[in-house]
């Protein structure tokens, strides 16, 4: 079956020695909501009458205590508004609600909590033989959700989205792709997307005929392991087209790559990075890095428009991306 972890945006050098994570003593609830704010660019006078338009009454001063850490949601009617206020901050249902730490167990606010989104601080890891330390790390992360890439599912064409924030940082990277299944009652599929930017929270949602499942967290790999479903269920050699969105809010160092691997063969890969506005790289190269270790090309590329892309028809395993300089 195809094994196709989800594609990374940063270079591990950037991270290095950059900016120090969040205090640990901040709740986790907070930093993750205090991102959103800030990354969808919205006031709390915006928010808190966004929440009256859903029925939901929660003033000005209480959005800014949740903020600021200086309080929590801590009644039922408080986590109904904050399901509602990850509809408004277009985050996917679980992903704020998760995160609140009810003050004792069978109080309302934990019969609230999310049974189909929580966060774990990492899954036990063991390398097996001829596996690297990451792809134990990804095949423990979906252990954790019962799955692996054993899906039923081929893959025969993907094609990358990325735009890049006017500040530099990765925005929505939108996947779409071909399944064709290879046994009958295939109906779902694996996602694990991380991002090496450890103040960042990365998400996924589905956009496309496909919905999302059960969602892990784990916060010490700034990664998220997810279950998507197909909206029907295939028979083999049935084919489908899907499209879902990987996201991080938190982030502040400039992306300068988009990378995929390719494990096993499809068709066609097709990469596409956007930029905004006047923010354009001084250059951009395409990289084409070989399994087999005969070779990582890099060439020059030019954009098109504000645009950068990448297309390769049946592309040999291996690492395919496009990288940037600012």
């Amino acid at each position: 079956m195809s094994q196709q972890p989800s594609t990374t945006t940063r270079s591990p050098e950037e991270v290095s020695g950059a900016f120090s994570e969040v205090s640990s003593n901040e709740a986790e609830f907070t930093q993750a909501l205090r991102a959103a704010i800030v990354s969808r660019g919205v006031s709390l006078e915006s928010l808190r009458q966004s929440l009256a338009d859903r029925g939901s009454r929660v003033s000005v001063a209480t959005l800014s205590y949740w903020r600021s850490g200086r309080s929590m949601p801590d009644r039922g009617g408080s986590m109904i508004a904050l399901a509602q206020l990850e509809q408004v901050l277009a985050l996917p249902a679980g992903f704020l609600t998760s995160k609140v730490k009810p003050r004792k167990p069978g109080s309302m606010v934990a019969s609230a909590l999310p049974t189909h989104y929580r966060t774990a601080q990492t899954a036990p890891v063991t390398v097996r033989n001829c596996e690297s330390f990451d792809d134990a790390v990804v095949r423990a992360g979906l252990a954790e959700l019962g799955m692996d890439w054993d899906d039923g599912l081929d893959r025969v064409s993907y094609h990358d989205r990325l735009q890049v924030r006017p500040d530099r940082t990765d925005g929505s990277h939108d996947v779409r792709t071909v399944f064709v299944a290879t046994r009958p009652g295939a109906h779902r599929f694996p996602i694990w997307s991380t991002h090496d930017d450890r103040k960042a929270f990365p998400f996924v949602m589905g956009l496309s005929n496909c919905r999302l499942g059960r969602v892990v967290e784990f916060r010490a790999h700034t990664a998220v392991a997810a279950e998507m479903f197909l909206d029907h269920t295939l028979d083999e050699g049935e084919s489908t087209i899907v499209e879902h969105r990987l996201e991080s809010i938190g982030q502040d160092l400039p992306v300068t790559q988009m990378l995929r691997r390719v494990s096993t063969p499809i068709r066609e890969l097709v990469m596409e990075v956007r930029f905004s506005g006047e923010q354009i790289p001084r250059a951009v190269m395409t990289r084409r890095i070989s399994e087999r270790g005969d070779g990582d090309v890099q060439e020059p590329t030019t954009l098109v428009g504000s645009s950068a892309y990448l297309l390769v028809i049946d592309p040999a395993p291996g690492i395919y991306g496009l990288e940037w300089t600012w």
